[in-house]
């Protein structure tokens, strides 16, 4: 009978975990693409607390996209690429900059290559242009 009621007295604290708590954690690794993100930011439609908004849903989480090399600068601690994902406008030909650590790797690429990349969402910045550049950092060229 003892064993029972420990038993019991485990599940009972474990039922006491919100729901929400465990469901915030598992949206907090979903991967939204480039598209959907650059929609969702779009300032045409929304009000500058809704952009806060989404941003905030999104700033940090990680992302595994490909675009297409535009151009590579090293830096002392990572290669900055400047890529284009032609689904969307982009500002001098550039809508995500990312921040690539693994910089052998990311010194190999060619300019008009498609790059796979993960990384975090670090900030975004919208265009008079209609376009918007988002800067991917902690980044690894896959």
């Amino acid at each position: 009978m003892k064993f029972l009621l420990k038993v019991f007295a485990v599940s009972a604290v474990v039922a006491l975990i919100p729901f929400s708590t465990v469901q915030a954690a598992d949206t907090a690794v979903a991967n939204v693409s480039y598209a959907k993100l650059v929609d969702d930011l779009n300032p045409t439609n929304k009000t500058k607390a809704e952009l806060q908004r989404i941003w905030k849903e999104h700033q940090g989480n990680e992302v595994t996209w490909s675009a297409i090399l535009v151009e590579a600068k090293e830096g002392k601690n990572y290669t900055k690429l400047y890529l284009v994902d032609k689904s969307r406008k982009s500002h001098d030909g550039v809508n995500i900059l990312v921040e690539a650590r693994n910089k052998d790797r990311a010194a190999a690429l060619k300019k008009g290559q498609t790059v796979r990349f993960k990384g975090k969402l670090d900030k975004y910045n919208n265009k008079s242009s209609g376009s918007t550049i988002i800067t991917v950092e902690k980044a690894e060229v896959l």
